[in-house]
């Protein structure tokens, strides 16, 4: 018998990204996709940087990256090239849009699910 396939998600060198956000992806806006590459790359930053030790596996069973930087230095300018289009997209300095990331992550994290109020 033959294993799957593993999939995993090619995400590129985060200094080349060209595409300020994709249009189209699963038809959510352009704030919606910064925000949840915001997510998934700080999930990626914080386990990498608790661990101490190499990359986890799980990591590397989701995620193909180039060599060249450590994983976390790789994930991390991501996560910077994603702030840097959520101040793209909502017009306000790189310091606002972190502000709106903690913001955010602040309410995932404390809120109750049946507190959550979405207007």
């Amino acid at each position: 018998t033959s294993k799957p396939k593993r999939v995993v998600h090619t995400l590129g060198d985060p200094l080349e990204r060209s595409d300020i956000l994709p249009t189209g992806l699963r038809q959510l806006s352009a704030i919606s996709v910064a925000l949840l590459r915001v997510i998934i790359h700080s999930i990626f930053v914080y386990t990498l940087q608790t661990r101490n030790k190499s990359t986890p596996t799980y990591i590397t069973q989701l995620v193909e990256y180039p060599g060249g930087r450590s994983c976390t230095d790789y994930f991390s300018l991501h996560l910077i090239q994603d702030i840097s289009d959520v101040t793209a997209i909502c017009n306000k300095t790189f310091e606002e849009a972190i502000l709106i990331v903690h913001t955010m992550i602040d309410h995932l994290l404390t809120v109750q699910p049946d507190q959550r109020k979405y207007t």
